[in-house]
């Protein structure tokens, strides 16, 4: 018997009544990111994602729901809080802190070199505020899947960073094709988006390359997003790159843009669209209603 259930009817036995700590599991593996395709999966919230339930030092693993891959935490200053099943990157003022996937899920999406890697990415995060958005033109990566030495001279499958333009602050989304080329994608961020709970994902199919922000707002959330063709990419060999949830890489200046950190992550992963043949905004808009649910209920905060 699982040990959740287990603990239940033991409740009832001596009790009578059922209690169930929503805070410290969930009953069931999560069935939507269950996929021969999806490459990693972690939940805040799930038991066997992270059992053991306090703040991360370096070393501290996180476990893969999809294929029982491991995911290490890397940390040098500051403190990352675990905190309603959730990690809090509200203190972090520098580089190298990051969750850090294995290289086995960007193996498998290069494969054999093709032009055709299809993947999916997508963070379930609280944004930082308005006030606390990186001020900088340079990016401060949510999620990257870079060398310590940056992205843009290096092979890379994406990253995805907030930023200030010209005119207003925006989440954008690089996808290098080569060493000197990548597509750019931009969706300035709404007002009604900032300090929310989001899903923030982007990825590549047979259509193109995406961005989208879908943040709370109600039952079905609200959309921001920007998709373009894109370019085929031979050479950009991104196979032996870590994902990189969090900052690897001092890409902007934390004395200006550390309050940018303010943000928190709930859930994540990454899949092989070309494995699973799905289509990606389909899973993004069933998995939404999961978990906002999870948000409404308390379970997330």
């Amino acid at each position: 018997m699982p040990s959740a259930l287990r603990t239940i009817v033991e409740n009832v036995a001596t009790t009578g009544t059922v209690t169930i700590d929503r805070s410290r599991t969930r009953f069931a593996n999560e069935p939507i990111w269950h996929n021969g395709g999806v490459e990693f999966w972690f939940d805040g919230a799930h038991i066997n994602s992270q059992p053991n339930q306090v703040d991360p030092v370096t070393g501290t693993q996180v476990n893969d729901l999809a294929q029982g891959r491991t995911a290490i935490w890397q940390l040098s200053t500051g403190t990352i809080k675990y905190e309603e099943n959730g990690w809090d990157f509200g203190t972090i003022t520098g580089a190298n802190n990051s969750l850090n996937i294995p290289t086995d899920v960007t193996t498998s999406i290069w494969g054999s070199g093709t032009e055709n890697q299809h993947f999916g990415i997508v963070l379930y995060l609280r944004l930082p505020t308005e006030e606390n958005w990186n001020p900088s033109g340079n990016i401060l990566p949510f999620f990257h899947f870079d060398s310590p030495n940056g992205m843009y001279a290096d092979p890379s499958m994406a990253s995805i960073s907030a930023m200030t333009g010209t005119t207003s602050k925006l989440i954008r989304m690089h996808r290098p094709v080569s060493t000197s080329a990548r597509d750019t994608l931009d969706i300035t961020v709404p007002s009604a988006a900032f300090g929310k709970f989001c899903q923030l994902a982007g990825w590549r199919d047979a259509a193109g390359v995406h961005l989208q922000l879908r943040y709370d707002n109600g039952d079905t959330g609200a959309v921001a997003s920007h998709a373009i063709t894109g370019s085929g990419n031979a050479t950009n060999n991104f196979s032996t790159r870590e994902g990189v949830i969090g900052f690897r890489t001092n890409y902007t200046t934390f004395a200006t843009s550390g309050a940018a950190s303010r943000w928190k992550l709930y859930a994540g992963g990454v899949e092989n669209l070309r494995v699973s043949g799905r289509n990606f905004s389909d899973v993004l808009t069933s998995d939404w209603a999961w978990r906002l649910k999870m948000m409404t209920d308390g379970i997330y905060a």
